[in-house]
């Protein structure tokens, strides 16, 4: 998802002795995605110190440069170079059990190739279970499985590069009559046909899906929100 922003500077900018206007121009291979204001100094105030906002308002990615020159008829002119870096940014969601998750306030959106660095509050499991929350994973576990996630992580220093909008799953695991840990993203099989009103629980068709993120019951074709009412 790309998103590009803008970025300024100000800088500094003392004249001295000049007789003429100021000017400010940009040049090079990125001079469009940069930006100067003022761009000129009347003759009358060109002495003295002034302040000039440099921006970054890149339509690309890439790493992009230009040349700020500033120049006065009968002095020397002065060339600053610009530097600027723009990569895509991506969404980042957490959720428990099928619901959005945002205790503790954590990351929301990454640079491309960047991790998190903030993770939420760590869920509480269904003690009734013996589970443990075991980290974050970007897969999908309604039923518990002994394999453990390959992208599991409990740190942000552990957490996956992001190249792409992201959904992290809340990871639950308990162990077996054989003593063999289960991971499942639903804690204590919460969300199950079974959670659901008579009328719905009844029909053998009911299952659990999920839509755009979002845990949904499904039963012959309608839609019902895990608290067993009817979703929009």
């Amino acid at each position: 998802m790309q998103k590009y922003g803008s970025s300024s500077k100000q800088l500094s900018l003392t004249g001295s002795h000049l007789t003429d206007g100021i000017t400010l121009s940009l040049s090079g291979a990125g001079k469009a995605q940069f930006y100067v204001s003022p761009s000129k100094v009347n003759a009358a105030n060109a002495n003295g110190t002034h302040t000039v906002t440099v921006s970054y308002s890149p339509y690309a990615n890439g790493m992009h440069t230009a040349q700020l020159t500033i120049s006065s008829e009968g002095a020397e002119p002065l060339t600053v170079s610009l530097t600027g870096e723009c990569a895509d940014q991506y969404d980042i969601r957490w959720w428990v059990n099928g619901e959005e998750h945002y205790d503790g306030d954590p990351t929301q959106t990454v640079i491309n190739g960047g991790r998190v660095s903030v993770l939420p509050v760590a869920p509480a499991p269904c003690p009734e279970n013996g589970e443990t929350f075991a980290g974050w994973s970007e897969q999908w576990l309604p039923e518990q499985t002994p394999l453990r996630p390959n992208d599991l992580f409990t740190s942000a220093q552990d957490a996956p590069l992001v190249n792409k909008d992201a959904n992290y799953n809340a990871v639950f695991t308990e162990k077996n009559g054989q003593g063999t840990d289960l991971y499942s993203t639903l804690c204590g099989e919460k969300h199950t046909a079974t959670d659901l009103p008579v009328d719905v629980t009844s029909d053998a068709a009911a299952r659990k899906v999920l839509i755009n993120g979002r845990l949904y019951i499904l039963v012959n074709g309608k839609k019902y929100n895990v608290t067993g009412s009817p979703a929009e």
